[in-house]
């Protein structure tokens, strides 16, 4: 009964994790073709307790490390390149990680799902 959505690996959506994630929306970055890094906006919404729907707008950076490293998933080596996410929106700032292939398939991540869960790790093998 859990629903992920993601969009060019960033989380955009969930739904059945209590504090879901409605939406988010922005630019968001192919990390394969990121050259350096790249700043860009997104906004995400949740839906609280009371159903009511709070969004956020972060002003994000995403830089990628030249370097592949390999990582196994359920004893698959991928040969990757990380990428760290960084959103600011006043105060609050936060942090995400990815691994992805050359092919732009983002095969790991650690992204912030909500307030109330925290962030969520993902790995996707096909």
């Amino acid at each position: 009964g859990t629903t992920i959505t993601f969009k060019d690996g960033h989380l955009i959506a969930t739904r059945g994790l209590g504090e879901d994630m409605m939406s988010s929306e922005g630019t968001f970055p192919s990390f394969h073709l990121i050259s350096g890094s790249t700043e860009y906006v997104k906004t995400q919404s949740w839906l609280s307790e009371d159903n009511q729907i709070t969004s956020t707008n972060y002003s994000c950076t995403a830089s990628v490390e030249h370097a592949r490293e390999k990582i196994i998933i359920s004893d698959k080596t991928f040969l990757v390149q990380r990428a760290i996410e960084t959103c600011i929106d006043g105060d609050s700032k936060i942090g995400n990680e990815y691994f992805f292939e050359r092919n732009g398939i983002v095969r790991r991540s650690r992204q912030f799902h909500s307030p109330a869960l925290g962030y969520i790790f993902v790995e996707r093998l096909d």
